[in-house]
């Protein structure tokens, strides 16, 4: 079984919504190598500056994040409503794996089966990202790696 690691106590409370339940888990990448939660954290709030929006991102937009060496962190609580899947936002919790899978790479093995074990501990409909969105997220495998997830 994985460790998680709490890191609610520097993410939790960042966006106001809250939610008493939902439907998917909703499986993303972060479209750049391994790094740390702290710069997933600058370069989220950074993409999204440079869009001019109107509401600025207030930091990591995922409720766990699953490193290339299996470890998972922990960023938010169940019931915060997160900026990650756009309408589907209120209905799902976000899963984010430290990698680019875009041009073909998939996840590591290790982040496979943190990953299943994370989706199998959740007992929830997992989704890839692109399944509910128009994006290329979670990668260009998606269909062939969900797969050792059941």
């Amino acid at each position: 079984m994985p460790r998680i690691v709490d890191l609610r106590h520097l993410y939790s409370g960042l966006y106001p919504d809250r939610r008493t339940s939902w439907v998917y888990l909703v499986i993303h990448h972060t479209g750049g190598g391994e790094m740390s939660h702290e710069r997933l954290n600058e370069i989220v709030k950074q993409r999204w500056a440079d869009k001019e929006q109107t509401i600025k991102y207030p930091g990591i937009p995922y409720h766990y994040g699953i490193h290339q060496d299996g470890s998972i962190e922990q960023y938010h609580n169940w019931d915060e409503v997160t900026w990650h899947a756009e309408r589907w936002n209120f209905e799902s919790v976000g899963i984010v794996l430290y990698g680019n899978f875009i041009e073909g790479a998939s996840p590591t093995k290790h982040q496979l089966d943190s990953l299943t074990w994370l989706t199998e501990s959740l007992e929830h409909d997992t989704r890839g990202h692109k399944e509910l969105v128009a994006t290329e997220c979670p990668g260009k495998w998606w269909d062939e790696w969900k797969l050792t997830l059941v």
